[in-house]
């Protein structure tokens, strides 16, 4: 599970920034805001044009920056190809510009793929429902509410600013806790911490902003950093680009190279239905 889940939460949720130990210390109180109102501002903010929300695609591609002390590291990118209609998501992981790994989902399956051999396999049970949710959440045609039936807002101050908190849960997926800090002056989204219990285990996930950037009209992070179960790293934005033709190619499950040789030259994309 902690494999694949990782990669959509990278791209999905890069959106946040602070410091750790003075978010943790800071006192909730009762907001002067409700939840729908402060979506609200928060959308207008990063979407003023409501180009994001209304876009048939997109193509978003990040880059880890390395490390200055650590020298042998490789470079590595993550690159997510959304599409409305037909419904497909479709998140993989370069390094040195080769595809190491690949997660395809269509709004109802999800494929864990091998690039290098053309091999997938079914992801199921609580992967599956994890991935439907960071996938719902990354999709700009929803809302937090869209996702989240129990969301509540506080306010609360970080060294010397001012924040809203807002807390998310779900009756239907409990196993996932979601938490999300706004510039209470800004309304941009600063830090989010995700929390994701699953069979294996329980993944612990920050995220913070370090730098803003306009692409495209929309309001995205330049740079970020993620803390996973204490593994720190840092991605700047390469690219952000709505409504790109993307060839159907793309959404197709691949053949694995010992089976090319009894396979047609045309292949099949899986069911795009949502």
């Amino acid at each position: 599970m902690k494999k694949f889940l990782l990669l959509p939460v990278i791209m999905l949720l890069a959106i946040c920034c602070g410091c750790a130990s003075l978010w943790e210390n800071a006192e909730n109180e009762p907001a002067d805001i409700s939840p729908t109102e402060l979506m609200t501002k928060m959308r207008k903010v990063s979407d003023p044009q409501g180009a994001c929300a209304a876009a048939t695609s997109y193509v978003l591609r990040q880059q880890m920056i390395p490390d200055n002390a650590d020298t042998q590291s490789e470079p590595y990118q993550v690159e997510v190809l959304f599409q409305r209609q037909p419904y497909f998501s479709k998140t993989t992981i370069y390094k040195n510009n080769e595809p190491t790994r690949t997660i395809l989902f269509n709004g109802k399956k999800a494929w864990q793929i091998d690039p290098s051999t053309g091999q997938y396999q079914d992801i199921t049970g609580t992967g599956l429902e994890m991935i439907k949710v960071l996938d719902k959440i990354g999709n700009p045609a929803y809302t937090y509410s869209d996702v989240f039936n129990d969301i509540k807002v506080y306010q609360m101050v970080s060294g010397t600013t001012e924040y809203y908190k807002l807390v998310c849960a779900s009756d239907q997926f409990d196993n996932i806790k979601f938490t999300v800090f706004v510039n209470k002056h800004s309304f941009r989204t600063r830090k989010i911490i995700l929390t994701l219990t699953g069979d294996q285990g329980t993944i612990q996930y920050t995220s913070y902003i370090n730098e803003y950037s306009v692409r495209d009209g929309i309001m995205m992070p330049a740079t970020i950093t993620t803390e996973t179960n204490g593994i720190k790293a840092q991605y700047r934005t390469l690219e952000f680009k709505l409504n790109v033709m993307i060839p159907a190619a793309e959404f197709e499950l691949p053949i694995p190279w010992y089976l090319k040789e009894n396979q047609p030259a045309n292949t099949t994309a899986p069911d795009s239905k949502k």
